[in-house]
């Protein structure tokens, strides 16, 4: 029985990643776009209901964020299911896929407007950009231990009785991890930004994830001075191996 269970929750929690992964993917097609044919443009409808709508899908995607992020939703959750970090990253993944499916294009009104596909090294350079925004971001989440991010090493822990992942870390790191989940902040920001055509609804969904992140990532000093630390620590130890 217990091997059952234990079976059960390890490929429900390999699931749930393969969905973030697509889901993820997905994502990256909609943020680096230069184009707008991914997202479900309607040039004849109203700028105010499209507007709307896209807020409306922020919101869902925050409140999904915020409250199964707080103390209360993680206590509730680990209580009754040894896979709770996975069901964060489903409902992550699956509220971020309804944003990017149901997002309403407003290209009547734009910020800035580049052409590209007349300018390939125009078209490259952003392409360049976005491309090392995105390795710096998984790139850093490998480094942030992945598996543990997306859940899979809490399913591994509770069914051999280790408990929480987490208790095998530094109390610095543990304290980085609840000021910042994952990085990172500037990168996202460059993302979401850096656009050849910036229309207004891209606008709004930009300001407002930077807005989100300034008021959930609460990384101070002591953060700072402990990542400092680390990032020389891997440095001497790069070299050493070189």
């Amino acid at each position: 029985m217990f091997l059952q269970v234990a079976a059960i929750s390890f490929i429900s929690s390999w699931c749930c990643f393969f969905v973030l992964f697509a889901s993820s993917w997905r994502f990256v097609q909609f943020v680096s776009s230069q184009n707008e044919y991914l997202a479900a443009s309607d040039a004849g409808a109203h700028v105010f209901l499209s507007l709307v709508i896209d807020c409306f899908l922020l919101i869902l995607f925050f409140v999904q964020h915020s409250w199964m992020a707080s103390p209360e939703s993680k206590q509730l959750l680990s209580n009754r299911f040894i896979h709770h970090r996975s069901i964060y990253v489903l409902s992550a993944a699956v509220s971020l896929q309804i944003l990017v499916y149901f997002w309403r294009s407003v290209p009547e009104i734009s910020m800035w407007s580049l052409e590209t596909s007349s300018n390939s090294l125009l078209s490259w350079f952003f392409s360049v950009v976005h491309t090392f925004c995105w390795i710096s971001l998984y790139g850093t989440s490998i480094l942030m231990d992945f598996s543990e991010l997306v859940g899979l090493k809490q399913v591994y822990y509770r069914n051999l009785d280790l408990g929480d992942p987490l208790l095998y870390k530094s109390r610095d790191l543990c304290c980085v991890y609840s000021h910042m989940r994952h990085p990172s902040f500037f990168c996202f920001c460059i993302l979401f930004f850096f656009r050849p055509v910036m229309t207004i609804d891209r606008f709004l969904f930009a300001l407002s994830f930077a807005v989100y992140m300034v008021r959930f990532f609460r990384i101070d000093r002591f953060d700072f001075e402990y990542q400092k630390v680390q990032c020389s620590l891997k440095w001497d130890e790069l070299q050493r191996l070189m």
